[in-house]
């Protein structure tokens, strides 16, 4: 027999987290993709992915081994002037770009 058995309960019906879902899954930090964590054959398809599933006024960083020109051509190609992009930094370590969803 179980007793003393406790189940935390929460509202959902109310948007709690910066997501909208309600279960508070945005801590309010900008998301980071590290390219160079996901395989070559679907880099370019996982990010795009990502950058396609930004609402309007949401940001993501992503971190490239390189300056991702070629990367960003393509997305405005795909996407012509939905997406605002802002370059955070640029060393021999990592190139990073914040991208906005206009």
């Amino acid at each position: 027999m179980i007793s003393n058995v406790s189940i935390e309960t929460k509202d959902t019906t109310k948007p709690q987290g910066g997501g909208g879902c309600g279960c508070g899954c945005s801590n309010g930090d900008v998301p980071r993709l590290v390219a160079r964590d996901l395989p070559k054959k679907i880099r370019n398809g996982a990010i795009m992915g990502a950058l396609m599933s930004l609402q309007p006024g949401d940001q993501m960083e992503l971190v490239a081994p390189h300056a991702p020109h070629p990367l960003l051509r393509q997305i405005e190609q795909v996407a012509p002037g939905a997406f605002a992009v802002e370059t955070v930094a640029d060393d021999p370590q990592a190139y990073v770009v914040r991208v906005t969803r206009n």
